[in-house]
């Protein structure tokens, strides 16, 4: 992938971390999970199991699109070095 290529799914990224609706409905379910987690009894290790699963899942998700941004920071410096480095 070129480093425009990855700017543009960099931007992507963050405009998804970054929507209000994804935002709250990452926090909900996140939180939701921790709750009924939490709540779940001591004899429910399947389903503690089950929750946690889901849980990384959601984490993984947005660590996938922050893993965008990132690369997205790298793309930007290569791209600026490239520049600096054309003779005017």
């Amino acid at each position: 992938m070129t480093p425009q290529e990855e700017l543009i799914r960099a931007e992507q990224a963050k405009q998804i971390l970054r929507n209000p609706l994804v935002r709250t409905a990452l926090d909900e379910i996140k939180g939701g999970i921790i709750e009924a987690w939490r709540q779940a009894p001591l004899t429910g290790a399947a389903l503690r199991e089950e929750l946690w699963a889901v849980y990384v899942g959601a984490c993984k998700f947005e660590e996938y699109l922050q893993t965008h941004i990132e690369t997205g920071k790298f793309a930007a410096a290569t791209l600026s070095r490239r520049d600096g480095e054309r003779p005017a």
